[in-house]
């Protein structure tokens, strides 16, 4: 079994990041590579869980009370994927794709530990100034797939 490559994708809602992992996962499989993705929701506002006295709840509780990002990563192994997406778990430090659509989302996610590649939108800020780490405007995908591409495939 191949090693497996951990990447997250971070980024504020509607930035990109569901539609990136789509196109990586496309060309993960065009190279026979083995894909698992892990999401994580965060509160959801129209999601109604039953009540706290039902057995549901109960096994509900006691497993997610032990249950960590590791935890999914772990029981995602057991497919063998050779490459593994996070989207979201921004506290995490996996190497880290940020999506940001303007400045004040990059002041707020720059923080973030093991950032390797910034993807952001073509206005508000001029982030060819960024050159640690790399940076690409949306619209390149070529450099983007590019760059996925070298990065799936190095060691």
């Amino acid at each position: 079994m191949e090693s497996l490559k951990i990447l997250q994708i971070v980024g504020f809602k509607y930035s990109g990041k569901t539609t990136l992992i789509k196109d990586w996962v496309k060309l993960c499989e065009d190279q026979n590579k083995e894909v698992a993705v892990i999401r994580h929701h965060g509160p959801q506002k129209g999601l109604q869980l039953p009540p706290s006295k039902t057995e549901s709840m109960v096994f509900y509780e006691a497993d997610t009370k032990d249950s960590s990002l590791e935890q999914l990563i772990n029981l995602t192994r057991i497919y063998e994927p050779s490459i593994l997406f996070i989207e979201g778990f921004e506290e995490a430090d996996y190497p880290k794709v940020v999506l940001v659509r303007n400045y004040d989302e990059w002041q707020f996610l720059k923080h973030l530990s093991n950032v390797v590649l910034i993807i952001w939108h073509d206005y508000d800020y001029d982030f060819h100034t960024v050159r640690k780490p790399l940076s690409f405007s949306r619209i390149q995908t070529r450099e983007i797939n590019n760059w996925f591409k070298q990065w799936m495939n190095s060691d």
